[in-house]
C-alpha cells in the first residue's frame, strides 16, 4: 500500500494472502516488546519461551518449528522457524499434534 500511494506502483490485490504471524494476538502483540508479550501471554504461539530449546507448533499450527535466537528480533526474543523441511523424530511427534482446524 505504501508503494502504491507513491503513484509509481500498482499492487495486485488478487494475490494478497494472510500471514499467521500475529493473527488474533491482540493489542499486546503490537504494544509490548516481544519479550514482554511472551512473558505475559503464556498461551501465545509466536515466540519461544525463555530457556526453551526444541520444537513446538508453528504460528499457523501446521508443522513443528524450532526455537532459535535470531538477531532479527529484539535481543532476548526467540523466534520459531520451520526446520528446513527435514524432520527428526521429535519434530514429527510435535507436527502430529499441531494441526488445529479452528485456527
Amino acid at each position: 500500500a505504501l508503494a502504491e500511494d507513491s503513484g509509481w506502483y500498482f499492487g495486485n490485490w488478487d494475490a494478497v494472502g494472510h500471514t499467521p504471524f500475529g493473527y488474533h494476538a491482540g493489542c499486546g502483540f503490537l504494544s509490548n516488546s516481544c519479550t514482554d508479550y511472551a512473558a505475559e501471554s503464556s498461551t501465545q504461539r509466536f515466540f519461544c519461551p525463555a530457556g526453551f530449546d526444541g520444537y513446538r507448533c508453528s504460528a499457523d499450527a501446521r508443522y513443528a518449528a524450532s526455537c532459535q535466537s535470531d538477531s532479527v528480533f529484539h535481543p532476548g526474543c526467540r523466534g520459531l522457524y520451520e526446520p528446513f523441511r527435514y524432520y527428526n523424530l521429535e519434530s514429527q511427534i510435535v507436527t502430529a499434534n499441531c494441526y488445529d482446524p479452528e485456527q
